[in-house]
C-alpha cells in the first residue's frame, strides 16, 4: 500500500512538473535571460523533454521499491539501460537523421523503455519475493 501511495504521490508531482513545463515554458527560460535563438530551440525541447516526467515518477518509485528490496543491481542495471543503451544511442540516431528538434524525443523514448523494464522486474520481485509472504500467513 505504501508502494502504491508513493507511486501516487510521485506521479501527482510530475503530472504537477509536467504542466509547467508545457504552460510556462518561455518563462522558465527567461529565467536564464534565454536570448530568442535559445527560446526558439528551448521551448520544443522543454515541452518534449517534460513529457518523460510522468514515466519517470513511476520509475523512480518503482527504482526504489527493488532497492529496499535488496536489488540495488536491478535498479543500477535500469538506469545504466536507460541512459546509456537507449537514451544516447536514440539521440544519436534522431539527430543523424531527423534534426535536432527530434533529439528531445530520446527522452520520453527512453523512460517509456525504463518503465516498461521496471515493470519487468518488479513483477519478477514480486512474483519470489512478496507474493510468498501472502501464502505464509
Amino acid at each position: 500500500d505504501r508502494a502504491k501511495l508513493s507511486i501516487a504521490i510521485a506521479i501527482g508531482i510530475m503530472l504537477l512538473g509536467l504542466t509547467i513545463f508545457q504552460v510556462f515554458t518561455p518563462q522558465l527560460l527567461m529565467l536564464f535571460n534565454a536570448s530568442d535563438s535559445l527560446l526558439e530551440m528551448g521551448i520544443p525541447a522543454l515541452r518534449t523533454i517534460s513529457l518523460s516526467f510522468v514515466f519517470a515518477g513511476f520509475s523512480i518509485c518503482m527504482l526504489s521499491v527493488c532497492q529496499s528490496l535488496g536489488h540495488g543491481m536491478l535498479s543500477l542495471s535500469v538506469s545504466v539501460v536507460r541512459q546509456l543503451v537507449i537514451l544516447l544511442p536514440t539521440a544519436y540516431l534522431l539527430a543523424r537523421f531527423s534534426g535536432l528538434n527530434a533529439v528531445w524525443w530520446a527522452f520520453p523514448f527512453a523512460e517509456l523503455f525504463s518503465l516498461a523494464l521496471c515493470l519487468i522486474y518488479f513483477r519478477y520481485i514480486y512474483g519470489k519475493e512478496i507474493k510468498p509472504l501472502g501464502n505464509a500467513s
